[in-house]
Order: C-alpha cells, then structure tokens, then sequence
C-alpha cells in the first residue's frame, strides 16, 4: 500500500518500490489523490497499477503487444 507516510515507499511484500523512492511526500500527495478511488487515503496495488498505466501510456501500448503476440500463438496452437 502507498500512503503520504511511506518511506520508504515499500509494497506489502516489503520490496521497494522502484522509481518512487526519491519523492517526498509533497510529490506523493497529487499521486494519491488521483489515482485513490476508494478515499482511503492510500493508493492499494490495483489503484497503483492503474495509476502507473494512466501516466505511462507505453506500459499501455506494450501491453496491447503482448496481447496480440500471445492470441495470435494460441490460435495457431
């Protein structure tokens, strides 16, 4: 879970969180706020997932790759 609290910035297994550990809680607060959907304050793993995806549009195009390679396997299988 990543909260304005978190630092450092681990996920519930513990491991660090790559790329957020340089922010400061000031730079986390608009983070959480927009991707927070349940108003708990804190971002869970599916809202952070979401969030990532949204401000990281090539995670999206690359997954839209994957995708495609790996219908057009299992359909020549």
């Amino acid at each position: 879970m990543v909260t304005r609290r978190s630092s450092p910035l681990k996920a519930s297994g513990g491991t660090l969180l790559s790329g957020l550990q340089d922010l400061s809680a000031e730079d986390l607060q608009p983070m959480i706020k927009e991707g927070d959907f349940d108003g708990d304050g804190a971002l869970n793993q599916m809202e952070f997932c979401v969030l990532m995806f949204r401000l990281s549009p090539e995670l999206m195009e690359e997954s839209y790759f994957m995708l495609d390679e790996a219908l057009q396997q299992e359909f020549q299988n």
